[in-house]
C-alpha cells in the first residue's frame, strides 16, 4: 500500500514492472509565460490512489495509463480561464479526462495551481457540493 506523503511511490503487480504512481517532485506548469507550481491536495492524492486501486484489478497497465493521464492533465493548463467552472461547485475549474473530473483552482498571487479532488463523473454530483 503506497504512502501518499509526497514521497516517491511505486506499485508493483506480481510479474509486472514497477509503476511510479506519484512523482518525486511537484509538477510545474506554464501559464501565460509564467511558471506555476502544481500542488495536489491530500484529498486529490487519496482520490488517485482509490482510482488506481479500483482499476488495477481489471488491468494494471490500464490503471497506470489512467493515472498518468490524470496526473499530466494540469500541466496542459496555459491560462487561468482555460477550462469551464465546475457547475456543482463554481469555486473550481475542471478538466475532464475520460470520465474523471479534475477540480482545481488557481492562486495568481502564489503562482500555484491547486488540484483539490479527482471525481468519477459517473458518481452522484451531490458529493461535490459544499
Amino acid at each position: 500500500m503506497p504512502n501518499w506523503k509526497g514521497q516517491k511511490q511505486t506499485i508493483r503487480q506480481e510479474g509486472q514492472p514497477r509503476m511510479k504512481i506519484w512523482p518525486e517532485k511537484w509538477s510545474i506548469g506554464k501559464m501565460a509565460g509564467n511558471t506555476y507550481k502544481i500542488i495536489w491536495t491530500d484529498e486529490a492524492k487519496s482520490d488517485l490512489k482509490d482510482i488506481y486501486d479500483f482499476l488495477k484489478s481489471k488491468s494494471p497497465q490500464g490503471a497506470g495509463n489512467v493515472i498518468s493521464e490524470i496526473r499530466n492533465a494540469p500541466k496542459s493548463v496555459r491560462f487561468s480561464h482555460q477550462n469551464q467552472d465546475e457547475e456543482y461547485n463554481n469555486t473550481y475549474k475542471r478538466i475532464v479526462i475520460r470520465h474523471y473530473k479534475i477540480l482545481y483552482r488557481i492562486d495568481e498571487d502564489k503562482k500555484t495551481l491547486v488540484v483539490a479532488t479527482v471525481f468519477d463523473a459517473r458518481q452522484n454530483p451531490d458529493k461535490l457540493k459544499g
